[in-house]
């Protein structure tokens, strides 16, 4: 859906096939339904229902980035914001339920929040070159530009709006990591800790070390 991976049809056809086998607990035999029924019955015996209800919102939200990349849709920062937020919650909340953990990502919700940062500024080329743009609109307007794909990234990220974008998130995201940890540690020995505990570590480490070398021309 976010061009990952190559599809001879309109993914959104396929995502949808699959969809109404999630839904409906049947297949029609074809090799992606029955993958998707397995899927879903691995699921439930592992989680419940509640389980495949949320992998199934997951991946509803996750048709809006291959709705925006046909549409060339370029939408504002806090519709952005919404739209990572919600994608990281349930697919952190699906990762905590399968895993049999009791906690959930409104336990972290900084930590979400850190999460799509580190997914928009980590992919921002691949995102661009498949033509979702995770450029806020108002730093697309900045650039003069309906279409930053058009730029290209070399260019586009030599624009001082988007090193002064990608500046305000960065130290943003630090900020983020700082209350996740103190978060982190009011809920340490509680079933997921460990693996929020390494999401944020991991994150930081990008933070700290990949983004500068990513992206140094940002002060």
């Amino acid at each position: 859906l976010d061009g990952d991976r190559p599809s001879p049809r309109e993914p959104l056809e396929v995502v949808d096939e699959a969809l109404t086998t999630l839904e409906s607990g049947r297949s029609d035999g074809s090799e992606l339904q029955d993958l998707a029924l397995a899927f879903a019955e691995d699921l439930r015996a592992a989680a419940g229902e509640d389980a495949n209800a949320e992998a199934v919102s997951l991946v509803k939200v996750m048709r809006r980035d291959r709705q925006r990349v046909l549409g060339r849709e370029l939408l504002p920062a806090e519709e952005l914001r919404r739209h990572h937020r919600r994608t990281f919650t349930l697919s952190v909340d699906l990762m905590l339920r399968a895993g049999g953990a009791e906690l959930r990502a409104t336990d972290v919700p900084e930590l979400v929040e850190a999460l799509g940062w580190c997914s928009t500024v980590r992919d921002l080329e691949e995102d661009l070159e498949a033509g979702l743009v995770n450029l806020p609109a108002e730093v697309c307007r900045a650039l003069g530009a309906e279409d930053p794909s058009e730029l290209g990234y070399p260019g586009l990220i030599r624009q001082p709006a988007t090193l002064e974008w990608l500046g305000e998130e960065h130290r943003r995201a630090l900020r983020l990591l700082d209350r996740t940890d103190l978060r982190l540690e009011d809920l340490r020995g509680q079933s997921g800790y460990r693996i929020l505990r390494l999401f944020s570590h991991s994150i930081r480490r990008f933070a700290r070390h990949r983004f500068p070398e990513k992206f140094p021309q940002v002060v």
